[in-house]
């Protein structure tokens, strides 16, 4: 079934609710901004959320390993989304082609994807709140529970006077936000090299450059490129959020703590092989998860 080209309706369905694609286009850049033009001359939103289907049916048909949504030496793109990355191109301008991403490309699976980085922006900034909530929600199945309604939002001074991560630090100071942002912030900062279409960046404004280090499970990275070696070191934790959201898309349910263990020996049993995307939906579709629904 999965080898069907009707499967494409299952990639697409599931990639836009597992990766939150279906709220691409909810906080478009202004169409009058010089800054943010490109979004709109190039068509840019529709682009970006084919790259992305385009790149999970490819893991799906070909049973890669699901460590390609973490890092990847290639991706599909047009001619709009090449000069938005500023890698070579040579097919049409509306034609997707698999490319090889060059070393100093900064790409490289979900996280390197403009689509995402677009959705978890606002349209006019960015905040590493919100792209490290995004990575905790979607890739690793940890969301953090609401912050508490009496903490103020944070409000960046990009001419310089304080830093995004200067004002996190002081937000962090307070216990009840501590926690959180200890988990949250890591991955927010690393993403920060990508403004809010998904361009690569090293400075916010002519006075303030862009941070980017922090940590991972209480290993250090300097930048996005660390954060994924971090990743691709423990894989497991992907992997069963995964294998979770796509049980829970082919149940049509949350799962309960009973589900939980079946969850388990599908991870376990998928780690012998790289966590293989095919073989682990084949795994989830014969398991106990749906064959006692």
């Amino acid at each position: 079934m999965l080898a069907d080209p009707r499967a494409d309706r299952f990639s697409d369905s599931f990639a836009d609710q597992w990766l939150a694609l279906d709220t691409l286009g909810s906080m478009p850049p202004d169409i009058k901004s010089r800054e943010f033009k490109v979004y709109h001359r190039d068509k840019l939103e529709s682009a970006m959320r084919e790259e992305t289907h385009q790149y999970f049916r490819h893991v799906l048909r070909e049973n890669r390993s699901v460590r390609d949504f973490i890092d990847s030496d290639y991706s599909f793109i047009n001619a709009g989304l090449a000069a938005l990355y500023e890698i070579p191109f040579t097919g049409g301008k509306d034609e997707f082609q698999r490319v090889s991403l060059p070393p100093d490309a900064h790409r490289g699976g979900l996280m390197g994807h403009a689509s995402v980085l677009t959705l978890s922006a606002n349209g006019v900034d960015t905040s590493p709140v919100e792209r490290g909530i995004w990575v905790l929600k979607h890739l690793l199945g940890t969301p953090p529970p609401p912050a508490p309604k009496e903490v103020p939002a944070l409000v960046p001074d990009l001419n310089g006077a304080k830093t995004v991560r200067d004002l996190l630090e002081k937000h962090r100071s307070d216990s009840a936000c501590m926690e959180c942002h200890r988990m949250i912030d890591p991955a927010g900062f690393a993403l920060e090299a990508f403004d809010p279409i998904g361009r690569f960046r090293t400075m916010y404004s002519a006075k303030q450059a862009v941070s980017t280090e922090g940590e991972y499970r209480g290993q250090p990275f300097d930048d996005v490129a660390g954060l994924r070696k971090l990743m691709l070191g423990q894989l497991r934790p992907f992997a069963r959020s995964l294998t979770v959201r796509i049980a829970e898309y082919a149940k049509g349910r949350k799962l309960e703590a009973p589900d939980l263990a079946t969850v388990e020996a599908i991870t376990a049993a998928a780690s012998k092989n790289d966590f293989r995307l095919n073989d682990m939906i084949s795994a989830i579709a014969t398991s106990e998860l749906m064959t006692k629904r």
